[in-house]
């Protein structure tokens, strides 16, 4: 078994063995992106279930098959890459919502968040000279990859932090949103979009239109989504009209 999309099958399913299962979690505790791929696969197989489909099975385990075989031609060990998950997370979001609309059973907007949520990357790559910040910035990518928002949140409370990269701004909203608290998430979000800024306005918007979904405000969500979706080839964009057609099959 080499390819790291049985891997997390498997391990999903109860099929390592002892050692096997033993190896892979010492993988995820230095490879964020299996640990990643790992949280996206399990909401991905929650989507599932809660659809109860199995051609949609199926069709997500080929979709995600593709892109890992695109995205490593000779794997010699467990190593995911962060592009291609987030590529297929956007594909099987899409066909969640064509699911929808074809068998024209209106999604409730739980079901339209569990379907297109997953997490934003976030890394900072590595510096050969560290100050105060800087750790705080590591010691945070760490935690948040590894799903530990909760303990995220204190580390971000620093100004220094939040005006060191504004990508920890979205990161706040998302790990809000992770907790729970998608009331303080559109608040942390509402700062990216105010400000109009140029890396994360758009994924604000994405994020702030899926609280609001959560939230079952349809029309906020879908005013989100609509600026999204006029960006021609932008964040998101083909997902976001897909994405608006089963709001309004909501309504």
């Amino acid at each position: 078994m080499n390819q790291p999309q049985e891997y997390i099958d498997a391990y999903l399913r109860g099929e390592l063995s002892p050692e096997q299962v033993q190896e892979f979690e010492q993988e995820m505790k230095t490879n964020k992106e299996l640990a990643q791929a790992l949280n996206e696969r399990q909401k991905l197989m929650n989507v599932i279930d809660l659809l109860g489909d199995q051609q949609l099975q199926r069709r997500v385990g080929q979709i995600a098959k593709e892109y890992h075989e695109k995205g490593q031609t000779k794997p010699t060990r467990l190593r995911i890459m962060r592009s291609a998950w987030w590529v297929a997370a956007a594909g099987i979001a899409l066909l969640v919502c064509a699911y929808f609309l074809l068998n024209r059973t209106p999604p409730t907007p739980q079901e339209l968040y569990a379907a297109n949520f997953s997490l934003y990357p976030i890394e900072i790559g590595t510096r050969s000279e560290l100050n105060d910040t800087m750790r705080l910035e590591l010691e945070a990518e760490k935690r948040y990859n590894s799903g530990a928002f909760a303990e995220v949140l204190p580390l971000l409370d620093s100004a220094a932090i939040l005006t060191a990269d504004t990508k920890w701004q979205l990161a706040k909203g998302i790990c809000q949103m992770e907790l729970g608290d998608h009331q303080a998430a559109v608040r942390s979000l509402q700062v990216l979009i105010t400000e109009q800024d140029i890396l994360y306005e758009m994924p604000a918007r994405w994020y702030t239109a899926l609280s609001y979904l959560k939230l079952g405000d349809l029309d906020q969500a879908q005013a989100q989504l609509e600026v999204l979706a006029s960006n021609s080839g932008g964040f998101r964009q083909s997902e976001a009209v897909e994405l608006i057609e089963a709001v309004k099959q909501n309504r």
